[in-house]
């Protein structure tokens, strides 16, 4: 991921439990978008709580988020 604030970046978590229908979806659990890198990180936390993914990926994630952002993720409101 990008380290400029401002880069537009994507974000893919994998877990090697998974296996998808297509080749190239195989592992994939969720993908993230944004603006920068916080920004990125914190799509793909939202994308791991609302289907309630397992919490050790929603934590893997939002330890990330914090290390960058020196705060909590939390859902955005727009």
């Amino acid at each position: 991921m990008p380290q400029e604030p401002g880069l537009t970046t994507h974000v893919t978590l994998f877990d090697e439990a998974r296996t998808g229908s297509l080749p190239l979806s195989v592992g994939v659990m969720a993908v993230g978008h944004g603006a920068d890198e916080a920004d990125t990180l914190l799509d793909l936390w939202t994308r791991l709580v609302d289907p309630d993914e397992p919490s050790e990926a929603i934590e893997f994630v939002a330890t990330a988020f914090r290390r960058r952002t020196g705060r909590e993720p939390e859902r955005r409101t727009n």
